[in-house]
C-alpha cells in the first residue's frame, strides 16, 4: 500500500506501524517533561491533602514529602493544626487533636485521622509534620521539586489547592524576591486571599515552597529547599521527593532537551527496526516491540515538529531554525520509507516470522541514509548545546 500524507497533518500509519502494538507501553515518565506550570501543578496534585482540624475549626492543605510501607508523611502551615496564644500571653501551644486529611488523588476515598509528628519543631517558622496511615491505593509523585537556583524573582507560581478544592488555582504570582533569613518566600498575587495554608507553590520547574499566610496581595511561603533539608535532618521520617525534572516550553532549554530527545529516540528505534528487517529471521514479538517503539518514537517527533520554531528563531543564531527545517525533512523522508511497506510484506512477516527478500533489499538501501541522518542529529545537537544560556535572560 503506497503512502501518502500531509506532513503537517494527521497521519494515519500503516497496519504494521498500529496493528503490532500487542501490549500496551509500560513505564514512567520519559526523563524530562516539558510541561507549562499549570500542568505540572495538575500532575503534582497527587501530593497534595486537604486538612481540617474539627477541634480547631481550622483547614487548609498539606504536602506529602515521604512515605513508607505504612504511612505518610505530610508537610502544612502549623497554624492549620495548632493554635498559638495571642501576642502577649504566655501559654501553650494547643495542637489539634482531631486532624483528618483527604487525599486529592483519591477523590471519595476515606479521610485519614493524623497527628502531628514529634520531634520536629517548626513553630519558629509556622511549619509541622503530620504522619497518618497510607491509603492502600495512594502513590506520590516523587518527581515533585524545584532544582535549586530554579526558583527567580519574576518567575510565575501556581497555588495547588484553595478553600476546599483540590484544584491548579489558574491565577498566577509571580515570585517578588530571593529567600529571606527565615527562608520565606514573597509571592505577589492581587487577591490571593485565604484558604490555601499549606498548600504548594509550583512553578514551571517544580515546587518552590510551601504557602504559610497569604492576604489579598502577597502570599508568603517557606522555601521548599529549606523545608527539606529540616524534613532529612530527623531521624525517622523519609523525604523522599526528588527534582521534578520539567522545563516548561517558555524556557529555552526545553528546545535544547525536547530536540535532542526526540531525534535521538527516533535515531535509536529507526535503526533498531532497520537492523532487525536486514535479516532473514525475525522474532514475532521483537517486531512486535521495536515497531511499538517506533510508533512512540515518530509521535514524539510530530509533536515536537513545529513547537520550538519560535524559540530557535528568537535565542539562536539566523541559520539554527533553516538547519532544524532542513533535518526534520530529512527523517520525514526516511520515516516515509518506513511507512511505504505494503501489506502483503508485513503480513508475511508477522505470519511466517520471516522478512521477505524486498523487504531486505529496502531496508539495507535505507542504511546509508539512516547513518547520515546520524552525523547530522549530531552537528545539530552540537550546535544547540553551544549556546549557554542564563535563566535570569529567558525570554517567555
Amino acid at each position: 500500500m503506497a503512502a501518502t500524507a500531509c506532513r503537517r497533518g494527521r497521519l494515519t500509519l500503516p497496519a504494521f506501524l498500529i496493528a503490532l502494538a500487542l501490549a500496551p507501553v509500560v513505564g514512567g515518565r520519559a526523563d524530562t517533561s516539558f510541561d507549562t506550570g499549570p500542568e505540572l501543578g495538575q500532575r503534582l496534585l497527587r501530593d497534595v491533602v486537604r486538612i481540617e482540624a474539627r477541634d480547631l475549626a481550622e483547614h487548609g492543605f498539606g504536602l506529602v514529602v515521604g512515605v513508607d510501607r505504612d504511612d505518610v508523611y505530610i508537610a502544612t502551615a502549623r497554624h492549620v493544626v495548632a493554635r498559638r496564644a495571642p501576642a502577649g500571653l504566655v501559654e501553650p501551644e494547643r495542637a489539634s487533636h482531631a486532624i483528618a486529611v483527604s487525599f486529592c488523588a483519591l477523590p471519595g476515598a476515606p479521610r485519614q485521622l493524623a497527628a502531628m509528628l514529634d520531634g520536629f519543631d517548626g513553630a519558629d517558622d509556622d511549619l509541622a509534620l503530620l504522619r497518618a496511615p497510607r491509603p492502600s491505593a495512594y502513590v506520590p509523585e516523587l518527581k515533585a521539586l524545584a532544582p535549586a537556583g530554579k526558583d527567580g524573582v519574576g518567575d510565575q507560581v501556581w497555588q495547588l489547592g484553595r478553600e476546599s478544592d483540590c484544584v491548579v488555582v489558574p491565577t498566577p504570582g509571580v515570585i517578588a524576591g530571593r529567600p529571606d533569613t527565615r527562608h520565606t518566600v514573597r509571592v505577589d498575587l492581587h487577591g490571593a486571599l485565604g484558604g490555601a495554608s499549606g498548600g504548594p507553590l509550583v512553578s514551571g520547574y517544580g515546587i518552590v515552597g510551601l504557602v504559610k499566610r497569604s492576604d489579598n496581595e502577597v502570599i508568603r511561603a517557606h522555601a521548599i529547599a529549606a523545608l527539606a533539608a529540616r524534613v532529612r535532618a530527623l531521624a525517622g521520617p523519609p523525604f523522599l521527593l526528588g527534582e521534578a525534572g520539567n522545563i516548561p516550553p517558555g524556557d529555552p532549554q526545553a528546545a535544547v532537551a525536547d530536540l535532542t530527545e526526540t531525534l535521538n529516540g527516533y535515531l535509536f528505534a529507526a535503526r533498531d527496526l532497520n537492523t532487525l528487517l536486514r535479516q532473514e529471521i525475525v522474532p514475532r514479538p521483537t517486531f512486535a516491540q521495536m515497531v511499538q517503539r517506533y510508533n512512540g518514537s515518530v509521535n514524539r517527533f510530530k509533536a515536537a515538529r513545529d513547537k520550538y520554531d519560535g524559540t530557535l528563531q528568537r535565542n539562536w543564531p539566523a541559520g539554527t531554525l533553516p538547519q532544524w527545517q532542513a533535518l526534520r525533512e530529512r527523517l520525514w523522508r526516511i520515516h516515509l520509507r518506513f511507512f511505504g511497506l505494503n501489506g502483503q510484506s508485513t503480513t508475511t512477516i508477522t505470519g511466517t516470522e520471516r522478512a521477505p527478500p524486498p523487504v531486505r533489499e529496502q531496508m539495507a538501501a535505507l542504511e546509508p541514509e539512516l547513518a547520515g541522518l546520524q552525523s547530522d542529529i549530531a552537528r545539530f545537537a552540537e550546535h544547540l548545546g553551544k549556546r549557554s544560556i542564563d535563566h535570569a535572560e529567558l525570554s517567555q
